[in-house]
């Protein structure tokens, strides 16, 4: 068995694959390692990488149909192989990824190891960092609950965490392809779910890379097929009330959705599209159950005008 399956979702991303792959080679090199490239139905020349790399018997490329990201992920984890599970997006890459230090901890008993990441620029300059508050030493997981739902300090990408591969399928772990907003997030507490021991380290491990053609950078104004994704944060904000998350993170979230949400439904109305209304009034009858806690919960970070804006349009529309 292999000791790493590192999972690379790939669309359009010709640019900043090599390099993807390249900062694998140089943290994993010493390990039993696996690299899985699932081609999400580019239109690029993904072609000139197969023949790249045929004579490494340690990459696989998959290809499918555009599904999405949580659907090549989920193809991935079906041909996995290795003891643990690193996911890589082809934008980004692993930097001073600690791999010696990662396998320890989980040696001692550890289920989830979740470290920091820095967000950079095309031009290779550190606009953000995420780190976790400290580092902790297999730890029970509501520990850091807070952090990855409220704090952001860890987050809920996978992308900064290694998973066990014997829980992600003894309990037939996946993505829920039907969200493309906070599907990382929703697997992590389906992860956690199933486990008890944390380790956190305060150190950053990743390089998330930034661009304006991202999802991440179409909130202010989204097209109509943006729109639709970002509204799926209903979906997800339905498996995150059902996880074992504590009830302020649960809360937290339900009101971050919540106001979300109606700030995407005052955006809908620019769009005179019947089969968007349609969606768009399905989801607000589904996030309704959350209006109370978005009005009445003091601990979120809304202002009583801003909860007040949400509620109008949530009722207007």
């Amino acid at each position: 068995m292999k000791q790493f399956s590192i999972i690379i979702p790939y669309y359009n991303s010709s640019l900043t694959l090599e390099k993807a792959i390249s900062s694998i080679d140089k943290y994993f090199y010493e390990y039993n390692f696996e690299i899985l490239v699932v081609n999400d139905g580019s239109d690029d020349n993904i072609n000139v990488f197969e023949k790249k790399y045929i004579e490494r018997k340690n990459i696989t490329f998959i290809s499918q149909k555009n599904k999405g990201v949580s659907s090549a992920r989920n193809k991935a984890l079906d041909r996995s192989q290795g003891k643990y599970i690193c996911f890589l997006d082809a934008d980004d890459t692993f930097y001073n990824f600690d791999v010696r230090r990662i396998i320890e901890e989980l040696d001692r008993g550890s289920h989830l190891i979740c470290f920091g990441y820095k967000v950079v620029s095309e031009r290779n300059t550190v606009i953000d960092s995420v780190e976790p508050e400290q580092t902790r030493h297999n730890v029970l997981k509501n520990t850091i609950y807070p952090e990855i739902v409220c704090k952001h300090s860890v987050g809920g990408h996978v992308t900064n965490k290694v998973f066990l591969n014997s829980i992600i399928r003894n309990y037939h772990l996946r993505f829920r392809e039907n969200i493309s907003f906070a599907e990382d997030l929703v697997f992590v507490t389906e992860y956690l779910n199933k486990i008890q021991m944390v380790s956190t380290f305060e150190t950053s491990m990743y390089h998330l890379l930034a661009h304006e053609s991202s999802i991440r950078g179409s909130v202010n104004k989204p097209n109509k097929k943006q729109l639709l994704k970002l509204a799926s944060v209903v979906e997800a904000n339905y498996y995150i009330s059902e996880s074992q998350l504590d009830s302020h993170s649960k809360r937290w979230f339900a009101s971050e959705s919540f106001y979300m949400f109606v700030s995407l439904l005052h955006k809908s109305k620019q769009f005179e599209d019947a089969e968007l209304d349609e969606q768009m009034r399905i989801y607000k009858q589904k996030i309704k159950s959350e209006l109370v806690t978005f009005l009445f919960y003091k601990k979120t970070r809304f202002s009583i005008l801003q909860r007040f804006i949400g509620v109008f349009r949530y009722v207007w529309y």
